[in-house]
């Protein structure tokens, strides 16, 4: 299992990479989502918080646009399952897509 700063730095590392990263720590029945564009010690004092109160890191969700015509984007959103939920991946895989989905539902309203 990663440290609390080994999850920050990797979600910082991606963030540079993308146009926006979350990291989604789930709990029973909510989920605490950290930017990358977040500070850094916010970003780690937040998830150090969520874990102690029993938060589980489960991945990352990338946004990324791409230019479809001359004044028109798409956005692009993917997740990225941390490999220790490999032994649980559909249910990572279904928690991941609800967290998508309804990211999608508060773009479209």
């Amino acid at each position: 299992m990663r440290t609390t700063t080994e999850l920050i730095q990797e979600l910082k590392s991606v963030g540079e990479e993308h146009y926006a990263v979350v990291l989604a720590v789930a709990f029973a029945s909510s989920t605490i989502l950290v930017k990358s564009s977040d500070p850094e010690d916010d970003a780690l004092a937040t998830v150090n918080e969520a874990i102690t109160q029993g938060g589980i890191p489960v991945g990352l969700i990338t946004f990324d646009k791409r230019k479809i015509a001359d004044s028109l984007e798409e956005l692009l959103v993917r997740a990225h399952i941390f490999p220790e939920h490999d032994g649980a991946r559909e249910q990572a895989d279904t928690y991941m897509r609800r967290i998508i989905e309804r990211a999608a539902e508060k773009f479209a309203a």
